[in-house]
């Protein structure tokens, strides 16, 4: 979250100083696409992907989109590369988000399940604080690269210490 939430934080700049040409209008056709976008994912995609590979596939996958997406973003590549960036930064989020959720559900006991997800929208919650600070100091002083990829570095980070192995055969038992 606080990748994706510096992301949505800095974008408008990242556009105003890649693409000088462009106003305000474009920027917020921007954001209504992104939203646009994440909306169809979460409705039509994240049940078959989740239903298909499994909670802890589908964030896998999911992370290394979004990782690649900010890899994408950072780098440039005009119009092109910011509609790839864009689409796999999207798709990404727009899994990781549901099926971190759908995770937590599946992978602790039934009387936990209130606190456990109480415990991830905090988590969500201050990476949504926390993002955009960090970010826009990040872009400030580093340049308008280094957030994403600082975003692509966490991406990886929480792939790395996502549980390996096949999902547990019980709901309600513990990664």
């Amino acid at each position: 979250m606080v990748g994706f939430a510096g992301f949505e934080a800095t974008f408008a700049m990242l556009i105003e100083r890649r693409f000088p040409e462009v106003g305000d209008p474009t920027v917020y056709g921007l954001f209504a696409s992104i939203g646009l976008l994440m909306v169809a994912v979460q409705t039509l995609i994240v049940g078959p992907v989740n239903a298909g590979l499994g909670s802890r596939r589908a964030l896998r996958i999911a992370l290394l989109l979004v990782a690649a997406g900010m890899v994408v973003l950072s780098i440039g590549g005009g119009w092109v590369g910011l509609a790839a960036a864009l689409i796999l930064l999207v798709v990404g989020q727009g899994v990781f988000g549901p099926t971190l959720s759908n995770a937590t559900v599946e992978h602790v006991d039934s009387s936990a399940r209130g606190a456990a997800l109480g415990l991830q929208q905090g988590a969500g919650a201050l990476g949504r604080i926390a993002g955009p600070l960090i970010a826009g100091g990040l872009f400030d002083q580093l340049g308008l690269s280094a957030p994403y990829l600082v975003a692509a570095a966490l991406a990886v980070l929480a792939l790395a210490v996502l549980p390996s192995g096949a999902e547990p055969s019980t709901p309600g038992k513990p990664l």
